[in-house]
């Protein structure tokens, strides 16, 4: 009896199955010989596709395959690394013989993705053999690796196939004017999300670390502007939002906000045109205006198109982004509108989070940012648009009587440049 996951939203699905004899580096599925004509087709050609013409490209009926799709994009929304779309990555450069997965571990989440949104029966999936004497079989970060069946393996392809007509017929509408493109779409990364070198930069002894932090940041930051995203960013099909805030919420004041114009991307899924992207994010309950797109391996960013989000070297910098970044430990003091402000992290009287509060000098009460707005009637967080004078940046300890230490090197008056 053929077996479809889609209930079970997590599991090792590699445990049920049979083995596959295969060793790892045997088990890498390749691309068949038949992509011939999927690379032939024009825009013209794919603009007069619906679902139903697509769906010819696989091995399901038209409304089973317009339900892996929609699947397929619901679990991209929740967690892009698990879902059949990052199967398309490699599409593009799809010959017979060619490995249609970048590692193993790629593979199997391909596959155990393809069985959750209902698209492969496990009767064509199989799980690799271990090397290892004392293991039945081998595992990648924990879970056993799959790989694919002969049947399998054909069967893979003309899946992949078909969803790489999709992308393609999507990527045709947007070159067409059909769909409305944003200015400028934003991805938020951190910084370990990223494969970079080793530098070499290491902490100093008595080095205060927010400067030891924003040595390595500024080193991640030169090498991200200067080499091509392929061997750094996860895979070369990405989630970017057309809103900036969005874009620094996930980079978490940990990272990065990287641009691109989407003209000159492949679109491969976006929020306007596939209502499964609509909608605020369960997770996260933003309206994140996701775009999915592929980035060529050999794209670079521009200096212009980066910003540094990471808090410590907002600080060292003395940017004023860091104002309003202020942690366990940190602290801002500087004077806008003819006013002494202070800004610093406080928790909650319940111990369990808490906000950047932000007091006037002379003046015994702290604010939040909203309080502080309708009491002196700014906003104590500073715009493009404002003058700040004498921006420093402290390291303290308030529960001791260690001297607070200067992070930054201010001047007296600092010239506030634009983000995106």
């Amino acid at each position: 009896m053929s077996l479809f996951f889609g209930q079970e939203r997590r599991m090792d699905y590699g445990e049920r199955l049979p083995s596959s004899g295969k060793f790892p580096e045997e088990a890498m599925v390749k691309f068949d010989g038949d992509w011939a004509s999927v690379k032939a087709l024009s825009d013209s050609d794919l603009l007069k596709m619906d679902q139903a013409d697509i769906a010819y490209f696989s091995p399901l009926p038209p409304d089973q395959f317009t339900e892996v799709v929609s699947r397929s994009l619901e679990e991209w929304r929740e967690n892009p690394g698990r879902s059949f779309l990052s199967a398309v990555g490699n599409a593009p450069f799809a010959r017979a013989g060619k490995k249609m997965f970048n590692s193993l571990e790629h593979q199997t989440h391909f596959l155990a993705g393809l069985c959750r949104v209902g698209g492969q029966g496990s009767r064509n999936l199989q799980a690799v053999r271990s090397k290892d004497h004392g293991a039945r079989f081998h595992r990648e970060r924990g879970v056993v690796a799959i790989t694919a069946s002969e049947a399998g393996v054909a069967y893979v392809n003309q899946m992949a196939r078909a969803f790489h007509v999709w992308e393609k017929r999507n990527a045709a509408m947007v070159r067409s004017g059909a769909v409305k493109l944003p200015k400028k779409l934003y991805r938020g990364v951190r910084a370990g999300e990223l494969e970079f070198p080793e530098f070499g930069i290491e902490r100093a002894k008595g080095q205060m670390y927010e400067e030891f932090a924003a040595s390595l940041t500024q080193a991640r930051f030169d090498h991200l502007v200067g080499h091509s995203v392929g061997p750094m960013f996860p895979g070369n099909v990405l989630s970017f939002t057309a809103n900036v805030d969005v874009a620094r919420y996930f980079a978490n004041e940990a990272g990065f906000v990287v641009s691109v114009d989407p003209r000159e991307v492949d679109v491969v899924a976006a929020w306007s045109f596939n209502e499964e992207l609509d909608g605020k994010d369960p997770m996260t309950n933003k309206h994140e205006r996701e775009w999915i797109i592929r980035l060529s391996p050999d794209h670079k960013f521009p200096p212009e198109e980066v910003e540094i989000t990471a808090s410590e070297w907002l600080m060292f910098n003395g940017d004023i982004r860091g104002i309003n970044l202020a942690g366990h430990g940190t602290k801002a003091t500087y004077e806008m509108n003819g006013l002494k402000i202070e800004s610093r992290f406080e928790y909650r009287a319940s111990g369990e989070g808490g906000s950047v509060r932000f007091s006037v000098d002379g003046e015994w009460m702290e604010w939040t940012r909203n309080q502080f707005k309708k009491e002196k009637g700014f906003d104590p967080v500073p715009s493009s648009a404002d003058e700040v004078r004498d921006l420093q940046f402290w390291s303290y300890d308030r529960y001791s009587s260690r001297k607070p230490v200067l992070i930054n090197r201010p001047s007296k008056t600092l010239e506030v440049k634009p983000a995106f």
